[in-house]
């Protein structure tokens, strides 16, 4: 048995004698994941090669809400001191800023990576930040940046950076600089994992400070419809636990009793709270993590990791309840802001379940090699004014020669076999 992202190699790995089609034995010998997958055709899509063989055993999310785990983080203490509300478009969001800057001298603060994608573009009908993205329009593949929308934001960015009101050391910045202007009251608005917030407000308790750090809502677009995007991710992982063709005669079924236990009742609560009466216990008939977890030697996301399985990732289905009951409030909380009902956004993703050939896989990282760093270090220079954005148009022509149309193509055609597997 072995844990691996098999998807972009399942079907070949499968012919090659290497990794077991494990399709005609599920419904006999894992019932419960068989049962699993038939009431969510999602995941059984999301499962199966393109040939439809059933590759590995997946994980899950109970819903929602546990794919959105970034989003803006903003100084409740100091929009309660200026009597300002919780901005919800980017127009209340330009006034915040404003006036963090006249009164604290306080910036939107970001690292330009992963953690600012897609930051305020859903605001402006965009669906990316810094880096490339692809989106699905209708059954259309789109790339992000050659959309006029994401012009727009980039165009929004830039104006708040010439009017002082981003951090001007947002390139170089990483997760420890960001944090440390955060608790030095250099920042009042941050985007980061929700995470952050907790360890924000423990700072400010030890340092003895007023600061108090929330979830903010993503902003809707100005005509008041939610956000094209927001940080989300698939409700399931592309990694999980495949079967290979070496195991012997004797253990298959073991094998199989294994991959199906979590997509039991029992094994549910066993990979979400571990052992029952070590790690859990029930309480008004609700499964509870005991004082070993709670009152241990490590904070309770670190008793978690030891103690139980669905942490991270892990099998079977992540229980929305098990991060709630490991997760600060302020943090928890952050997430279900973050969320917020967006459901729409999901609709546009491009599923991270679409696999490619060898051949564009080789052709999709060639072009992505050159093309991700291109946009990314032109976004940031069109923010920063070196490159004025009176040379968009430059900078699409450089997308095309970076090879845009092919990147487009192959992604298109590996969506259409997505879309057909039965």
């Amino acid at each position: 048995m072995i844990w691996h992202g098999f998807l972009g190699s399942a079907d070949q790995m499968i012919s090659d004698g290497v990794l077991m089609d494990l399709s005609k034995d599920l419904p006999k010998k894992a019932p419960h994941y068989w049962a699993f997958l038939k009431a969510h055709p999602e995941y059984m899509r999301a499962m199966k090669t393109d040939s439809g063989k059933i590759y590995m055993a997946g994980f899950f999310r109970e819903t929602p809400q546990q794919t959105t785990f970034i989003g803006p983080e903003i100084r409740q203490d100091w929009l309660d001191a200026n009597n300002l509300k919780m901005p919800t478009n980017i127009a209340e969001w330009e006034n915040v800023f404003k006036v963090f800057h006249d009164k604290y001298n306080a910036t939107l603060g970001f690292v330009p990576d992963w953690t600012f994608n897609p930051g305020f573009a859903g605001a402006f009908g965009a669906h990316a930040g810094l880096d490339p993205n692809s989106y699905i329009d209708g059954k259309k593949v789109k790339f992000a940046q050659t959309q006029p929308e994401w012009k727009n934001y980039i165009a929004w960015l830039h104006k708040m950076y010439a009017e002082g009101l981003i951090d001007k050391d947002f390139v170089t910045a990483d997760g420890n600089s960001l944090q440390t202007k955060a608790t030095t009251d250099k920042v009042g608005v941050i985007f980061n994992l929700q995470s952050v917030v907790s360890k924000l407000n423990t700072a400010a308790a030890s340092n003895k400070s007023s600061a108090k750090w929330v979830g903010a809502p993503y902003p809707n677009q100005a005509n008041g419809e939610k956000p094209t995007a927001i940080y989300m991710i698939d409700m399931y992982n592309t990694q999980g636990v495949g079967i290979t063709t070496s195991i012997s005669k004797d253990k298959l079924d073991a094998a199989y009793k294994w991959i199906d236990y979590p997509y039991t009742k029992e094994g549910q609560l066993y990979w979400n709270y571990g052992e029952k009466g070590v790690s859990w216990e029930m309480k008004d008939g609700k499964p509870t993590f005991t004082d070993k977890m709670t009152k241990g030697k490590y904070d309770l996301l670190t008793q978690t990791q030891l103690y139980t399985r669905n942490t991270g990732n892990g099998l079977g289905v992540q229980l929305l309840d098990m991060i709630r009951q490991r997760t600060d409030a302020s943090s928890f909380n952050a997430g279900k802001t973050w969320y917020n009902g967006n459901k729409q956004v999901r609709q546009a993703m491009y599923p991270s379940a679409v696999s490619y050939t060898r051949q564009e896989s080789k052709e999709i990282a060639q072009i992505m090699n050159t093309m991700g760093t291109y946009v990314k270090e032109r976004a940031i220079k069109f923010i920063t004014g070196e490159l004025p954005m009176s040379q968009f148009d430059s900078f699409m022509t450089g997308l095309k020669k970076q090879g845009v149309d092919r990147y487009l193509k192959i992604q298109q055609d590996a969506y259409d076999r997505y879309l057909k597997r039965q």
